[in-house]
């Protein structure tokens, strides 16, 4: 490979990288990808492969682009006692020791490539912690994708580390620029930090690769047999907690608009067994299922087989929006989002065609009748929620800050 060249170069410090499987990848992947078409030369900084607890089989990224990789421990995992992880040594995050090897491989990074930007993103504060500290050092500009709040900044049963603190203190005070991934997080941390300049704010949204949506098979006609409503991604009782929709299922059920024969719930990507007690006592273990994982690719698959998608966004996350609504969005399904109202995720939602806000489970009940009566599909312009379109504003961002 061609050494870049130091006028469009950027370091990417993102530990949600291949062969990671979590759905933060796609963010740092799909930057990398369109800012290379845009011009840039992006040289990546990340971990260890063995770092994270689940990887795909292949880690090649298909870009033709420098990864650099040094080694972390992942704390919960490796420095657990007796089988028990230890708070205090997931402080600030899981990953903390990356900041000791990644440092040293930054400096030759940034003596070898010679980048005008480093870029380092959420969702751990230790990325920032080591662009922070190769910023200084290097006096590079740098852009902070903070993405979501921090924990403790949403949940009262959180409390923020001091490392944490002053690790959040550093960013915004020495970042060249902020990217979030809502106006709602934006305010949020404008108000925490309102000494300084609005300008030093941007807000880019998730968003889905419009190319990755051309390479699936023509949406499948939709099945008069079996409803399937598919809820893709993880679930748990604080933020994401599904009783209500188990609720709504089990009403539907005893008024005999659904049974095994024509309906079916499904949660990808969950396995656990907490649901379980509260599916039994419902009465729907038989049109409720719970599915392991897939690939991303197998999931957009799955997403534009189902009749209709289910996102489960709670008042905790009231700041957020998940990047799987993006994902909803560029099907032509009707999508139920099971959020309250002002929240970031009703915002986004409301504005498309298919998309109903329901968050009781009488609110549910109904929008999932009227959905189960007449089966509609929908065409959605979500152009302004790809991908591309995001870089292409992280692209005008890096080059208002060479202009300075």
């Amino acid at each position: 490979m061609e050494q870049p060249s130091s006028q469009k170069t950027v370091l990417i410090i993102a530990l949600d990288f291949p062969p990671c499987t979590s759905a933060g990848v796609q963010r740092s992947l799909m930057f990398c990808k369109y800012l290379k078409k845009l011009g840039w030369n992006p040289v990546v900084l990340t971990v260890n492969e063995k770092a994270h607890n689940q990887i795909s089989e292949n880690s090649d990224t298909g870009l033709d682009i420098p990864v650099y990789r040094s080694f972390t421990f992942n704390s919960n995992r490796d420095f657990s006692i007796k089988g028990k992880s230890v708070s205090w040594l997931q402080t600030p995050d899981r990953w903390w020791t990356w900041y000791y090897t990644a440092v040293p491989l930054g400096k030759k990074l940034i003596e070898k490539y010679k980048p005008s930007i480093i870029w380092s993103t959420s969702p751990v504060i230790t990325s920032h912690r080591i662009a922070n500290k190769l910023s200084v050092h290097s006096g590079i500009k740098w852009v902070a994708d903070y993405r979501d709040p921090a924990q403790g900044h949403y949940d009262r049963d959180y409390k923020l580390s001091s490392v944490l603190k002053q690790t959040e203190l550093d960013t915004f005070n020495n970042a060249s620029a902020l990217t979030f991934t809502t106006q709602h997080t934006s305010l949020l941390y404008q108000s925490i930090f309102p000494r300084l300049p609005s300008v030093k704010f941007h807000v880019i949204p998730n968003g889905f690769d419009h190319n990755s949506e051309k390479k699936l098979a023509p949406t499948p006609k939709v099945s008069s047999e079996k409803f399937t409503l598919l809820h893709s991604g993880a679930i748990y009782e604080n933020g994401r907690d599904p009783t209500n929709i188990l609720v709504a299922i089990s009403k539907l059920k005893e008024h005999k608009y659904i049974n095994s024969d024509n309906f079916e719930l499904v949660f990808r990507g969950y396995t656990g067994t907490k649901f379980n007690g509260l599916i039994d006592e419902l009465g729907v273990e038989d049109v409720v299922k719970f599915l392991p994982s897939v690939s991303y690719e197998t999931s957009l698959e799955e997403m534009n087989q189902a009749s209709a998608l289910l996102l489960i966004q709670g008042p905790l996350f009231v700041n957020q929006v998940p990047g799987k609504l993006y994902e909803y969005l560029s099907m032509d399904k009707p999508i139920i989002c099971a959020c309250p109202r002002l929240s970031a995720t009703h915002a986004v939602s409301q504005e498309a065609d298919g998309s109903f806000q329901a968050f009781t489970g009488l609110e549910i009940f109904g929008t999932l009748r009227n959905m189960l009566k007449t089966p509609m599909t929908y065409q959605r312009d979500a152009s302004r929620y790809s991908r591309e379109s995001g870089a292409n504003e992280l692209h005008k961002i890096f080059l208002k800050l060479l202009e300075k």
